[in-house]
C-alpha cells in the first residue's frame, strides 16, 4: 500500500466519524424537536 493510499484511508476514516457525529446530532434534535417546560404539566391537568 503506497503512502497516498494510506493517506487517503485516514482522511475517509476522519469523514466517516464527522459524518457519525453529524447523523447522531441530527438524530438527537428530532427526537428532542420540542423541550420539556415545568407549565406542560400543569396545562395538561387544566385541560384534562
Amino acid at each position: 500500500m503506497t503512502v497516498s493510499e494510506q493517506k487517503q484511508i485516514v482522511q475517509m476514516q476522519q469523514k466517516i466519524e464527522e459524518m457519525n457525529a453529524e447523523l447522531q446530532r441530527l438524530e438527537s434534535r428530532s427526537r428532542n424537536e420540542f423541550e420539556s417546560l415545568e407549565t406542560d404539566s400543569f396545562l395538561n391537568e387544566m385541560y384534562n
